[in-house]
């Protein structure tokens, strides 16, 4: 075997590590696919964050298409209404748009990262819950974290179960 010296085919391919780690099978295109069941998704609703009934638009951000793409499962699976933009900037594009209850951002993305998309969002919408994706560790981002400006934090790689989590400690799950 022959070691590819590129460090951007080591950033992706560390990625996508963290993919076939957390959800099993990869295609050859390296999109990981989904059962059925885990990509169904709640019927549309209103706009509700919290403890109100209904099904919770989220919006998920990423600049990777395969996370971005699992991510969209999962949320649809547990029930939320998603849509999707892949850059901080795009995000913003889509915030005045629609409303949201509930954004998903990686961290590390081009145009606006995920922590400037979160200060923007709170700036404006302090009741939209932001959840950040990272996938370094905590101590990398201590002073994130302790800024309070995000809702919650979800640390690469991770499952269904850990994402529940996450969002019923922030109580923005969808009601059935």
């Amino acid at each position: 075997m022959t070691f590819n010296r590129d460090p951007e085919y080591h950033k992706n391919h560390r990625r996508m590590d963290w993919i076939t780690d957390a959800y099993g099978v990869q295609s050859p295109q390296g999109v990981h696919m989904l059962t059925k069941t885990e990509a169904t998704h709640g019927s549309e609703g209103d706009i509700t964050c919290g403890m109100n009934p209904g099904t919770i638009h989220v919006l998920a951000v990423d600049d990777n298409p395969d996370v971005l793409n699992i991510t969209q499962c999962l949320l649809k699976a547990m029930g939320y209404a998603v849509d999707t933009a892949t850059d901080g900037v795009e995000a913003t594009q889509c915030l005045r748009r629609r409303q949201y209850g509930m954004v998903v951002t990686d961290m590390e993305m081009p145009n606006m990262d995920g922590f400037a998309l979160a200060c923007w969002i709170k700036r404006r919408a302090k009741n939209i819950k932001v959840v950040i994706m990272t996938g370094v560790s905590p101590a990398n981002v201590d002073s994130q974290m302790n800024s309070n400006v995000a809702d919650g934090w979800i640390f690469k790689p991770f499952g269904m179960n850990d994402l529940k989590n996450v969002l019923g400690t922030i109580r923005c799950l969808p009601s059935h």
